[in-house]
């Protein structure tokens, strides 16, 4: 069985590997952009389940797209963070 810690490691080499490939998109392809972006919600969505922090998270978005979370949703809209409720 895979311990939790485990699946947090997978899920935020996932996640890493996902904001990347969504980075290098050509944005003038709406249609792939926000099927990519749905994915990434629900990858941190799923990291949450297992214990990823938000600082976590904005640590990895800060990391792979230059800029915090909050930035990029200032900036590009073209992420949405997964709420806390």
């Amino acid at each position: 069985m895979i311990s939790m810690i485990e699946q947090k490691e997978a899920l935020l080499l996932a996640l890493r590997e996902e904001l990347e490939a969504y980075r290098l998109m050509d944005v003038s392809h709406c249609g792939l952009c926000l099927e990519k972006k749905s994915f990434i919600k629900g990858l941190m969505v799923a990291c949450r389940i297992v214990g990823v922090t938000y600082a976590e998270l904005d640590c990895v978005v800060i990391e792979v797209m230059g800029v915090s979370f909050e930035r990029e949703l200032q900036h590009r809209t073209r992420l949405v963070f997964v709420d806390d409720e």
